[in-house]
């Protein structure tokens, strides 16, 4: 065997071929990492494509919690955001806040371990206005069903408490924390785009 690939390589056409086939290899190996470093270029740019779609969802996002929270009746427009009358008379007649309280710890652990370690009370309020939306997670079947009847008397729908939830989550979230309601405005990103123009 040994023998037989000698006289191959030291005949004429066998020089001519093992030249051949290692240039071919070369210029093969030239090609394939031409395309490794595309594809590392395109991974770079798959990446800021998706960094700044992020940036965008959390924009998006909150013009959404801005317009949900300006449709509430519940909730008043200027900000930082509270209740109106008419929610702090519906926290009221709900029970809100003994809801809330009688769940504290589970509900203080949960809103710790949703918030980063660089937070502020903007991220803080977040959160709780999200958990706020998921109230039916947190009331008992006793104090839901109270909820329905108090929304079908009222003529209100059950998402229309989610807002009231979140603001009085965030109340009591605050004061465990000495956090004070007006600094939301400081970290709010939409107050900080305006200040920018």
């Amino acid at each position: 065997m040994y023998e037989i690939v000698k006289n191959i390589l030291t005949s004429p056409m066998g020089s001519f071929g093992s030249m051949f086939a290692i240039v071919c290899l070369i210029l093969f190996l030239t090609y394939k990492s031409g395309k490794i470093v595309e594809k590392f270029n395109l991974v770079k740019i798959i990446q800021d494509s998706i960094d700044k779609i992020k940036e965008d969802i959390a924009e998006i996002k909150g013009f959404i919690q801005v317009f949900k929270q300006d449709s509430s009746r519940f909730a008043q427009s200027s900000s930082p955001i509270n209740l109106s009358e008419l929610g702090s008379e519906v926290s009221k007649d709900l029970h809100i806040e003994r809801i809330i309280k009688n769940d504290w710890e589970k509900l203080n652990k949960k809103i710790k371990s949703l918030l980063k370690e660089d937070t502020n009370p903007y991220n803080i309020q977040e959160v709780c206005f999200a958990l706020g939306d998921k109230y039916f997670g947190i009331v008992s079947e006793e104090d839901l069903d109270a909820i329905k009847k108090y929304a079908f008397s009222k003529g209100y729908n059950l998402s229309d408490f989610d807002i009231v939830f979140g603001i009085v989550l965030r109340d009591i979230y605050f004061k465990e924390e000495g956090i004070d309601v007006v600094d939301v405005d400081a970290h709010d990103p939409a107050k900080k785009q305006n200040d920018k123009k």
